[in-house]
């Protein structure tokens, strides 16, 4: 897919569902650009009679290692949900503050590997979003209740209900 195609379909997300920090709020992503994190538990440790808390540690995986590196997710732009001194507490120095924010995947929008996003996607996420801002508290929740209710097989559909 060229920059520029990629860069259409984003900006029709933009301009249909807003932008953050003049960032489209969702954008199509290749899974090598995302990253997630993931908390390694907190442990305590006996030494010698001694019980010593370790502090828990985040590691950041690439979502290229669980779909691939030709695979396309649809991402949402997020501020930062903490300071920057409690960002390096938990992330330490090695991942920068997203000061601006940044994007994140949103599960379950992959598209198979080797497919690319094209208008008729992007026109239905736009109408999926939609409709699901549209909706209140008390039909969201009936929402995923039916959901968990599906067999699981139904539940593994391209861009299932929740989305």
């Amino acid at each position: 897919m060229t920059p520029r195609t990629i860069s259409k379909l984003n900006k029709q997300l933009g301009l249909s569902l807003g932008l953050v920090s003049d960032q489209p709020r969702y954008a199509w992503k290749r899974a090598s650009e995302l990253f997630y994190f993931m908390k390694e538990g907190t442990k305590n440790t006996d030494n010698g009679g001694l019980i010593i808390l370790v502090e828990p540690k985040y590691l950041r995986y690439s979502w290229a290692d669980k779909f691939g590196h030709d695979c396309w997710i649809l991402a949402h732009w997020t501020m930062p949900n903490r300071s920057s001194e409690e960002w390096a507490v938990s992330f330490g120095l090695d991942f920068p503050y997203p000061y601006k924010g940044q994007y994140y995947a949103i599960e379950n929008t992959q598209l198979d590997p080797g497919i690319e996003p094209d208008d008729d996607d992007t026109k239905m996420v736009i109408a999926r979003i939609r409709a699901q801002e549209s909706q209140n508290w008390d039909e969201v929740v009936e929402m995923c209740r039916a959901e968990a209710q599906k067999p699981i097989d139904d539940k593994k559909k391209e861009f299932s209900t929740f989305f």
